[in-house]
């Protein structure tokens, strides 16, 4: 303090030091520190007037302020995405379509009120592009739970599990795998699956009732849950859970104790997590021929000067072969029949393809499906946890359900969905699979060749091939530069041009570019 500092009587506020060091340097007077000291300060909590709360689309603006944290394009640290987020001076121009928006956030909010303890999370991806046109739910921005609001992203939120609409991954397996479409099994109620796990009495079907002997087409079209079972017995597994990460699903945990293993029988019924983003992405890539790409909200960025900047890519890429593709869609066609889970759920005039999906005690219930155009994927249960809020007498529509499936109600929100942004576009069809049911050979066995030689001959046997990114563990016994294994598995059979992952031996270069078939 300086030492002409006016004689003061000792304050009774001496704790507080911001008015004490006011008045310590004669900035006021001590009434006036007295009368500062005695207002009440009350704080109203409200969301501030800028940034996604005030944004038209504020699940998408957050959405993408959360790419823009967390993506290493935008920066190696943390602090370092923040810094550029905020002071960057960044113009983003991002995929949303304000019409495909519209549409989705009506068709969400026609069926469930905010306010309802049910909510639906909505997810549109223009495949071939990984272009997500539209995230939506039937909530409101917000913190106010009472008053139907939540800032949780639902359609990208990989917290939910998705019933049988993860079948399409094992069809996508076993028709790589070369298994016939025409092959059928008996599908008893309370089926024991030799050498995988089951639940205590077996695995159910939905009507508790052997439902006879059925193809791969009535078996999708009814979803059949212990044909999929059996079905999985032959294409094993992981090769599902391989499948689903090919085509977009991000989720499905690997390692740890939680692992997906080889006897987890239930996977082909849809218990692993994911998000509607995801299965929207996974289903796109049915739709596009085969090709997969990463989901991506912004298109372009240029910095305060107009300069481009960079921003993820698409990674768009083969992920199955274009005749897989379209053996997967020809079978997901079968539900929008007169017999199947999907029926009254067509578009008029646009080939549609697509599956329902319904949790155990209806826990959650999805619809995913696309035309050529589009993917669309809907999750409708409550946030809070399926499992102890299941989907029991819930009201949407002006209507209540006492039980709700998959066609209850994210089927019709993913009809109203694509019926409207379909609308303006012409009729697309898919390609023809007539022919291609049969359509197999065997893998040949290219383990133990160099690299380069392995590549050759399967190329030159007329399939695609995929180095994975990540190398056999080091073994004592073997060099760098082989093949240490391969899936499918030699001697299998698989489609023509299907894609052949190969594992090479600890301290190969897995940089290589890979010719057409």
């Amino acid at each position: 303090l300086p030492n002409n500092s006016p004689s003061l009587p000792a304050p009774k506020f001496s704790n507080c030091c911001f008015f004490n060091r006011m008045l310590r340097t004669g900035r006021i007077t001590a009434a006036q520190a007295q009368a500062a000291l005695a207002t009440v300060q009350k704080l109203t909590l409200s969301d501030p007037p800028s940034g996604c709360a005030v944004s038209t689309y504020p699940f998408y603006c957050a959405w993408v302020k959360q790419i823009l944290e967390t993506d290493p394009v935008f920066g190696e640290t943390p602090e370092a995405r923040q810094q550029e987020l905020y002071r960057g001076g960044y113009t983003i121009r991002t995929a949303l379509d304000p019409v495909v928006m519209a549409a989705t956030e009506v068709a969400a909010s026609r069926a469930l009120t905010a306010t309802n303890r049910v909510a639906a999370g909505v997810a549109v991806v223009v495949p071939g592009t990984g272009a997500v046109a539209a995230i939506a739910t039937s909530r409101a921005w917000g913190v106010k739970v009472a008053k139907g609001q939540t800032e949780v992203l639902l359609p990208t939120v990989p917290a939910f599990q998705p019933g049988s609409t993860f079948k399409a991954f094992t069809l996508a397996t076993a028709i790589e795998q070369g298994i016939s479409l025409t092959t059928t099994f008996d599908t008893p109620d309370g089926y024991k699956p030799a050498g995988l796990n089951y639940p205590t009495g077996g695995f159910h079907n939905d009507n508790n009732r052997n439902n006879g002997v059925l193809d791969a087409y009535q078996a999708t079209a009814q979803s059949v849950n212990t044909w999929f079972i059996q079905l999985e017995q032959q294409t094993g597994v992981l090769a599902i859970a391989d499948m689903a990460t090919r085509l977009g699903v991000t989720s499905l945990i690997r390692q740890g104790p939680d692992r997906i293993t080889s006897r987890d029988g239930a996977l082909t019924l849809g218990t692993a997590e994911v998000s509607p983003l995801d299965m929207a992405s996974a289903y796109a890539t049915f739709a596009a021929g085969g090709v997969a790409c990463r989901p991506i909200a912004i298109l372009s960025m240029t910095d305060r000067s107009g300069v481009p900047a960079p921003v993820p890519s698409a990674q768009c890429h083969q992920a199955i072969s274009p005749t897989v593709a379209t053996l997967v869609t020809d079978l997901l066609r079968a539900p929008f029949g007169s017999a199947g889970t999907a029926s009254g759920l067509a578009l008029p005039g646009r080939p549609v393809a697509g599956k329902t999906g319904t949790t155990n005690n209806s826990a959650a219930t999805w619809f995913t499906g696309f035309t050529p155009q589009y993917s669309t994927s809907v999750w409708v249960g409550d946030p809070r946890g399926g499992q102890k809020y299941p989907l029991q007498n819930v009201s949407a529509y002006g209507t209540n359900f006492s039980v709700v499936y998959g066609g209850s109600i994210a089927g019709p929100i993913w009809r109203d969905v694509m019926t409207a942004i379909q609308q303006p576009l012409p009729v697309a069809d898919f390609p023809s699979a007539q022919g291609l049911v049969n359509l197999a050979t065997v893998v040949p066995d290219v383990r133990g060749l160099r690299r380069d030689d392995a590549i050759t001959a399967l190329v030159a046997a007329g399939y695609q091939v995929n180095i994975a990114p990540n190398n056999a563990a080091a073994d004592s016994l073997s060099s760098p530069g082989y093949v240490a294994a391969q899936s499918p598995a030699p001697g299998s059979r698989a489609v023509l041009t299907a894609v052949v992952s190969l594992t090479l031996t600890a301290g190969s270069s897995t940089q290589v570019t890979i010719p057409e078939p």
